[in-house]
């Protein structure tokens, strides 16, 4: 029924499934942003869902719960696997969100968490 050159869709989904320590360790661009609105933060997840272009989308807000928020008093750290990536969340950040939270700082080498390590 199917040949080798017949596309299957679980195919695809197996190179998603690859371990989530193999996805997390390329995310190591990282920012924080302060933003005293939580509905402020729930926009910087979806910007940040949007400006990782590649590979798993979901990675750059991982851990920025609602709960974690309020623990940080306001402070979302947020991680991309290129600068690129990084820039573009901070450019939409500023143009849709300047007079409702603050950037920085950035890092370079700031390799996101393992699940569940916070």
């Amino acid at each position: 029924m199917f040949g080798p050159n017949t596309p299957i869709v679980s195919q695809a989904s197996t190179v998603w499934n690859t371990t989530d320590r193999n996805d997390r360790a390329a995310f190591r661009f990282s920012v924080a942003i302060h933003t005293k609105r939580r509905e402020v933060l729930y926009c910087l997840r979806a910007l940040s869902m949007a400006a990782q272009a590649t590979g798993n989308n979901r990675l750059p807000c991982s851990g920025q719960t609602d709960r974690a928020w309020m623990e940080g008093q306001g402070r979302a750290k947020f991680w991309f696997t290129a600068p690129e990536y990084r820039a573009k969340f901070e450019e939409w950040t500023r143009e849709f969100l300047s007079s409702s939270c603050s950037i920085g700082p950035e890092r370079d080498n700031d390799l996101l968490p393992p699940k569940n390590a916070r």
